[in-house]
């Protein structure tokens, strides 16, 4: 684990936040899952897997729906995960279209290139499931 990681504490001190409040390189609106976020719980974060960063909003919406998970280790952005639920890809959500607009990050690195928009799409025809990132 670098340096950078090693300061990170899975209640959340260490992680670089901005002057509003919002963390660093992560979409707005998203926040990184702790210790006893959102639950009362005592294994929400694991450093050495990296943080997983949510918007707790997409998790009140049709569960059948895909929901994103960044992924933000040793103070960089490092990924992004779609979890596509299988009422989802079974076609029995509301639309066969999912589209999550993330356009603003909290106070990015200069020269990062973030995705600011994902699209993941059920084709009932060829039962398949795509998903792209841009």
């Amino acid at each position: 684990c670098a340096e950078g990681g090693r300061k990170f504490q899975t209640n959340g001190e260490g992680i670089p936040t901005c002057d509003d409040g919002s963390f660093k390189n992560l979409p707005k609106g998203m926040s990184f899952i702790l210790d006893g976020m959102p639950f009362p719980t005592p294994n929400g974060a694991s450093t050495n897997v990296g943080l997983h960063g949510l918007d707790f909003a997409d998790t009140t919406g049709d569960p059948r729906n895909p929901l994103i998970l960044v992924l933000n280790y040793d103070s960089n952005w490092a990924g992004m995960m779609i979890l596509s639920w299988a009422g989802f890809a079974k076609g029995e959500a509301d639309s066969n279209y999912f589209e999550k607009l993330m356009p603003e990050y909290g106070c990015p690195d200069p020269g990062n290139n973030f995705p600011t928009k994902t699209t993941t799409v059920y084709d009932p025809e060829t039962n398949y499931t795509t998903t792209s990132i841009s």
